[in-house]
Order: C-alpha cells, then structure tokens, then sequence
C-alpha cells in the first residue's frame, strides 16, 4: 500500500488521500446538481449531499486499486452511481426504478471517463528493490509524487467535473416537491 509520510512518524495511505478527494467533489457535485437540476435550493437536501459525500469517499479509496485505466474508472464510477442511487432513493422513501439506475449507472460511467484513471506521481518510479537505494525511502518517494499528482489542481477540478456530471439530475426520481 503506498504512504506518504507526515513529519517524521505518521503516514497516510494513498487511498485515504483519494477518499477524501472523492468524498469532497462527491458533495460538491450533490450540491451543484441539486441546485442545477432543481432550478435553485427549494429541494435541496444536505442528507443527499452526505450520501454524495460517503459514496465519493468509498469510489475514491477504491479508486488506486480499481481505476487505473479508463475502463476501470468507468466501472467504479457506474458502480458508484448506482450505490449512491440505491442510498439516495432508500434514504428518501422512494421507489427504486430501473430507469432511474439505467441513468444513474450511464451518468457514473461518463463522470468515471471525465474524471479518468488514477494518476501515478511519475513515469519512472524510484526502484524499491534496488540494492542501491533504501527500499523505504523509495517507496516514500514513489508515494509522495502519487499523492501530490492526484491532489494537483487539474485533478482536483477533474474530479469535480465528473462528481457534477453524476449527480446531474436526469429527471428521473425529482424530489417531490419538484411533482
């Protein structure tokens, strides 16, 4: 698992970087997609900014092992969609529909294509079984440059598209008072 290191005792593993980053652009986009799909804030609901918010942050931690290609990406990000669908429409005492999945999974997988693969920090990783180089400082290396590329500002921005294009409201399942 890669880690960065804080000072000089703690680290934090990639994918806690990633979750946090999904978890952050997940509600940013529930937000704006509320607030865009609703035509202001007459139904919007933090509950489903918090479910946003969790599914983002589950798709981010998982998204070192899953998208590291486009098509993993847009898998996760399918997959994600229609979690965060199912949580949303559960959470708020409505019907589960297969329209409303269908759009949700298609949304997801366009968000997963924008927001794109895992990015890795450098095309020429430090060596970590080098004899030559201490195995921890490489890795430390090697993670470092990871992490900082996907909290990197195009990254960011990136993810935030694509949380906005999944949460776009698709006029399936509007809130009831939009009925």
């Amino acid at each position: 698992m890669s880690l960065i290191k804080v000072g000089w005792r703690a680290f934090i593993p990639l994918p806690l970087v990633t979750g946090v980053v999904g978890g952050v652009t997940g509600a940013v986009g529930s937000i704006v997609g509320q607030v865009i799909g609703n035509g202001g804030f007459e139904c919007f609901s933090w509950k489903n900014v918090g479910i946003a918010a969790g599914t983002g942050f589950a798709a981010g931690a998982a998204a070192p092992y899953v998208a590291t290609t486009y098509l993993g990406a847009a898998a996760l990000g399918g997959t994600a969609n229609l979690a965060q669908y199912s949580a949303t429409q559960v959470s708020n005492s409505q019907a589960l529909t297969t329209s409303g999945a269908v759009a949700s999974v298609a949304s997801g997988i366009v968000g997963g294509v924008v927001a794109g693969p895992v990015t890795r920090g450098s095309v020429l990783p430090f060596n970590e079984r080098s004899i030559h180089f201490p195995r921890g400082s490489a890795r430390d290396l090697n993670n470092q440059t990871d992490i900082a590329a996907n909290i990197a500002t195009a990254n960011v921005l990136r993810s935030t598209a694509a949380a906005v294009i999944s949460n776009a409201d698709s006029g399936v399942g509007a809130c009831e008072c939009r009925r």
